[in-house]
């Protein structure tokens, strides 16, 4: 083998080396996103799952006077309650 033929071939294996190395360097960068990428989505998914399930009350709050009117009112619907189921009973006892 003549000496130019030896280092054409030399060149070459060390250029397809350094090719294979810069795919490497490549694919292990792509590696490191896609990791980061995966990583984020967890994340995501993480405050997804600790995310508050929002209310009516997160949004409203009804003042001290809507308060008291709403007892009033709730006052009012238990005494009837209590008032019709007495009179079916006394109506059942009859």
């Amino acid at each position: 083998m003549s000496l130019s033929k030896f280092f054409e071939k030399e060149t070459k294996r060390k250029d397809r080396i350094q090719a294979l190395e810069k795919q490497k360097r490549n694919a292990n960068k792509d590696f490191a996103q896609i990791n980061d990428l995966f990583e984020e989505l967890g994340q995501l998914r993480q405050e997804q799952k600790e995310a508050k399930v929002l209310t009516l009350s997160d949004y409203y709050q009804p003042s001290n006077e809507m308060k008291h009117y709403q007892n009033i009112a709730t006052g009012i619907f238990g005494v009837a309650t209590g008032a019709t189921a007495t009179g079916l009973v006394m109506a059942y006892l009859l």
